[in-house]
């Protein structure tokens, strides 16, 4: 896999905050807001930009819901926190006691209506959307299994895997891009230090080449269009005023989420070829686009060297989720996942 790109954003745990949509980007969908002189220039690209970009989504989540979507995507991210059980200075108490345990994550992880306080030095917790936990679910990791994370930086689902082996097995965590995969050494050095029972290897493979096989488990958190990094970046600028974090948008194009599609499959197919029979692979994306999500799922399980191989099956435990189902799998956006996401995930069983 080629390093990350502008067209192919990775899925990153979570993006920074933003502003509220009020007097937004999203005005000059129906408005001519007075914009600052430096984005004067730019009106009409803008403009045209997000119109194109409302256009091609708005078939997809149709009945109006298109608005309501690309305005939860300015909102700002809202951040659970992953108790890091290897820490031996657990920060447990103070979690629990001012936020909500989800219910559906086998070890603890919590929400709040106020800001976590920092992980501190030791890593005692992990701030992370909580959509971002539920592919780690669908995974069904145990004690003992043989793990890759094809695409882990930034670190938290890889963190988050660690929690599920419960000391036990082997995590093997890949990251082709240098600078990404040196954040993930620190991240799992500030986590995972000094666990003992679980066998950590970080390699830096391109991903549709990976040599490795014989994996329990694999995820692909697969580099995507990522619409809620292009709308806020550009709705920072917008609301600045300034030039910096538009282009993503001005140069945004239909083409985009087709041209990462091409090597989701890629990434898909060879996490297939890594897994044993038997295994699954859980795939997942932060697009809200169809192509990205359940199309690249239904091309892979259809291509001729997978049919009959693998196929998509439904995770036990789907009721306690946030989100909703999709033809091949499920996802959570925010204007109806409690603010969290976009995260879609599938997952699909190696049969043969």
């Amino acid at each position: 896999m080629s390093s990350p790109s502008r067209s192919a954003e990775p899925c990153d745990d979570a993006a920074p905050p933003t502003t509220t949509p009020q007097h937004s980007l999203l005005t000059l969908l129906t408005a001519k807001p007075t914009l600052p002189a430096p984005l004067r220039a730019h009106a009409t690209r803008l403009t045209g930009a997000l119109a194109r970009f409302h256009s091609h989504y708005a078939p997809q989540y149709p009945d109006g819901r298109v608005d309501a979507l690309l305005a939860a995507l300015l909102t700002p991210v809202r951040h659970a926190a992953l108790q890091n059980t290897y820490s031996s200075s657990s920060s447990s108490n103070r979690l629990s006691a001012e936020s909500e345990q989800l219910p559906w994550f086998p070890t603890p992880a919590y929400t709040s209506s106020t800001p976590f306080p920092p992980p501190g030095r030791r890593g005692e917790h992990y701030l992370l959307d909580a959509g971002s936990l539920l592919p780690v679910v669908a995974l069904s990791v145990e004690r003992g299994m043989k793990v890759l994370d094809l695409c882990a930086a930034p670190g938290g689902k890889s963190v988050s895997i660690s929690q599920l082996l419960q000391g036990s097995g082997e995590l093997h965590v890949n990251e082709p891009d240098k600078a990404r995969r040196g954040r993930l050494k620190a991240v799992l050095a500030e986590y995972l230090d000094g666990v003992r029972g679980v066998e950590v290897k970080v390699s830096g493979e391109d991903g549709t080449r990976f040599s490795g096989s014989g994996y329990d488990r694999v995820l692909v958190d697969a580099p995507c269009s990522s619409s809620r990094h292009v709308l806020q970046a550009a709705n920072k600028a917008f609301r600045s005023g300034s030039e910096k974090g538009l282009e993503d948008l001005l140069t945004w194009t239909s083409k985009r989420p087709q041209k990462c599609a091409a090597l989701q499959q890629a990434l898909l197919k060879r996490a297939l070829n890594a897994v044993k029979v038997g295994g699954r692979v859980v795939y997942a994306t932060c697009s809200i686009d169809e192509v990205e999500n359940d199309g690249v799922v239904k091309a892979v399980v259809a291509a001729a060297e997978w049919k009959g191989r693998a196929k998509v099956v439904r995770p036990k435990g789907e009721e306690l989720w946030v989100g909703e189902r999709t033809k091949t799998g499920w996802v959570c956006l925010p204007d109806r996942g409690e603010g969290w996401g976009p995260l879609f995930f599938a997952v699909v069983k190696r049969v043969a």
